[in-house]
């Protein structure tokens, strides 16, 4: 345990993201609750009224760029990557769609597809279909199985012929 100068227990009084600002805010659609992220890489999701951190995924494979909960609030929907560096492509910046448990923040699908980061991602109301808005100028359908009780998403089509980076979606 982390100790104060007297030897005691040391107090928390601050816990947040380590990394950059938060690039991320999606509220729960039913729950005093909202999920943020940032650089670290790292999912965190907050009680509202008492300001205190619930949960914290492990850091993924790219910066988180888009989130968005299902309007029932079981799943969270995260886009990766983020604008490239200097000397950075775009394809090493991911472009990965997950879908994740939203209690256990543990992965539900993934898929790869896009060539640039994920810019925005939003579920349809009632569910069924994903779309993930990228930087490569396309958006990405996936669509859930019904027969399936975790809701697994699989990839449905692509729409292309958008002139810049998708950079919304509502």
């Amino acid at each position: 345990p982390l100790l104060d100068a007297a030897g005691k227990p040391a107090r928390l009084l601050v816990t947040g993201h380590a990394l950059g600002p938060i690039t991320c805010l999606a509220t729960h659609p039913s729950r005093q609750q909202y999920a943020t992220s940032s650089h670290d890489r790292v999912l965190m999701v907050w009680d509202a009224a008492s300001r205190r951190l619930l949960r914290a995924s492990k850091p993924f494979d790219a910066p988180i760029s888009a989130l968005d909960y299902s309007s029932d609030g079981a799943l969270l929907a995260v886009g990766l990557g983020s604008e490239p560096k200097p000397g950075e492509t775009e394809a090493e910046l991911n472009g990965t769609v997950m879908v994740l448990n939203a209690l256990s923040l543990e992965p539900v699908c993934k898929d790869r597809r896009a060539d640039g980061w994920i810019r925005a991602i939003r579920f349809s109301p009632d569910t069924m279909l994903l779309a993930a808005a990228s930087n490569d100028r396309h958006i990405y359908l996936y669509e859930a199985n019904p027969a399936s009780f975790r809701k697994v998403y699989s990839y449905r089509c692509t729409c292309r012929g958008h002139a810049g980076p998708v950079t919304h979606l509502d």
